[in-house]
């Protein structure tokens, strides 16, 4: 391999550049660039960057300061229909020549399968598959330093209501909604679970002009002393009289309920 070493360096008052290059050939056509910038003009710590090839493996470098830069390298399985591979370089965190291998394919119009492969080296290696369609994600991960992992994220989005989930591993966070909207009433109610705990939000405004309006905002939660609160009311114009009902919920150890006609 033909490595050369070259820098450039401009200096005027309190003004200066300094750049390093550093070129090598890889096989017969193949090439690596890199360039180390530091200047005056900037307090930021100097610019790292390079660019490469070997065949149809293509060669990046980004980074700053001393040795704090990533390289990586991409290579397309059948044109990058199918996948890619290629290694990485994190020297910074102890990490060289990380072969890395990355395959997907469309089970049907509508979903599509990922799977990852890379070696740490004395750490084994790291495994994962993803699997996305309409409906969400899911994905595991298995390694010999964190073990087996689960990622899920569900979402259904109708005119009328919602569901969504998120969760990773035994923990869930669900959320389920319904919208009730016309021309007199207007509300949402919303149902969610955070890791096996329960709450809701029950909203309704619903007006027909002087003849009738109920409203209500009620939130339910798991928590001691705040298991149900908010407030409710009606207000009714019936034969030339006004009736009318108020009940509001308090937060409390015995959850008092104050209520009013």
């Amino acid at each position: 391999t033909d490595h050369r070493e070259g820098n450039f360096e401009v200096g005027v008052n309190d003004f200066e550049l300094k750049i390093d290059n550093h070129f090598e050939r890889k096989g017969s056509e193949g090439y690596y660039f890199k360039s180390h910038i530091e200047s005056t003009l900037t307090p930021l710590p100097a610019l790292i960057f390079g660019i490469g090839h070997t065949g149809e493996e293509r060669i990046i470098t980004i980074g700053y300061g001393e040795d704090k830069e990533i390289t990586f390298s991409i290579k397309g399985k059948d044109n990058f229909e199918s996948g890619f591979s290629g290694y990485v370089d994190i020297p910074n965190f102890g990490y060289e020549g990380v072969k890395y291998e990355v395959e997907y394919n469309f089970a049907n119009s509508n979903e599509i399968h990922i799977d990852i492969e890379a070696e740490l080296g004395g750490e084994g290696e790291i495994e994962a598959r993803i699997i996305y369609n309409a409906e969400g994600l899911q994905a595991r991960l298995n390694s010999l330093r964190t073990g087996a992992h689960s990622l899920r994220v569900r979402r259904s989005i109708s005119s009328d209501g919602f569901f969504a989930e998120a969760g990773i591993d035994d923990y869930n966070l669900k959320l389920r909604g319904g919208f009730d909207n016309d021309d007199t009433k207007k509300g949402v109610l919303l149902e969610g679970e955070v890791f096996g705990r329960t709450f809701a939000i029950d909203a309704l405004l619903q007006s027909e002009g002087l003849r009738y309006t109920e409203g209500k905002l009620i939130i339910k939660t798991p928590f001691q002393g705040w298991e149900t609160i908010g407030g409710l009311f009606t207000w009714a114009f019936v034969d030339n009289k006004i009736i009318s009902h108020a009940e509001v919920m308090l937060p409390s150890e015995v959850n008092p309920k104050i209520t009013g006609e």
